[in-house]
């Protein structure tokens, strides 16, 4: 069967000819990929459809492959803070405390009487929250060493919620970046932060982009592959 090739990952696809009158490609939710073009479709052709729509195909793979099963946000559950990963501790307190973190355990407080979907509820809140002042935090300062270096300028930094970007720079200059960043590694972020300040030099993605943000952070193609692999691992609060 043919592949496609990215960053290091394979993936093989079926073709299939029957009676339509363009090329078209789906992908299943078991991560089975089909192309089907017109029966007088020449191999080459199909090869260089599925090269130039691949990255489309490895980001649908990837939230089949990656998307994490609900979580029920109780005591013994994983979560990625900074690239580590810290258990969740919940106390039951009727005295509102914004989650802390202790040692290797995030510890969320929640009242004594809610019921189980409603508990789940409150600490799902709680960890957006408390994310979000770290990510307020640690974001704009991780940016300011980091634009210092490259001797950028942005306008402003703001750190939100974005549905789709990790990250953004406006033609004004300013920077948002997606406060989830604050759970990936932080060369991760690094990663994020100096893209979007190279943004301020070049607008576009050609390649003189890419080559000036390989000068500061050569294993970007690494480090946008993890972001890839890992879209899923970082937006559970959002589900």
């Amino acid at each position: 069967m043919p592949e496609l090739n990215l960053d290091g990952l394979t993936v093989t696809y079926e073709v299939v000819r029957c009676a339509r009158k363009t090329i078209g490609v789906a992908v299943s939710p078991k991560g089975i990929v089909v192309v089907r073009a017109p029966h007088n479709t020449d191999q080459a052709r199909i090869t260089d459809f599925t090269e130039r729509i691949k990255p489309w195909i490895f980001k649908h793979l990837a939230r089949y492959r990656r998307s994490s099963p609900p979580r029920d946000f109780v005591t013994g559950e994983t979560l990625p803070y900074l690239g580590k990963k810290f258990k969740l501790r919940i106390v039951y307190n009727d005295t509102k405390i914004l989650p802390v973190l202790v040692g290797g355990h995030i510890n969320v407080y929640v009242a004594r009487h809610l019921n189980n979907e409603a508990r789940r509820e409150a600490v799902r809140q709680a960890l957006i929250r408390w994310y979000g002042a770290q990510a307020q935090q640690v974001l704009p300062a991780r940016l300011a060493i980091l634009a210092q270096r490259l001797g950028a300028h942005p306008v402003a930094v703001k750190v939100k919620c974005q549905a789709s970007r990790w990250g953004s720079c406006t033609a004004r200059g300013v920077i948002n970046l997606n406060w989830q960043l604050i759970m990936a590694p932080t060369e991760v972020a690094d990663y994020v932060i100096i893209h979007e300040l190279c943004h301020l030099r070049i607008h576009g993605h050609q390649q003189e982009f890419w080559e000036y943000v390989a000068q500061h952070t050569p294993d970007y193609k690494a480090l946008r592959k993890w972001l890839r692999i890992n879209v899923h691992a970082l937006g559970f609060l959002s589900t």
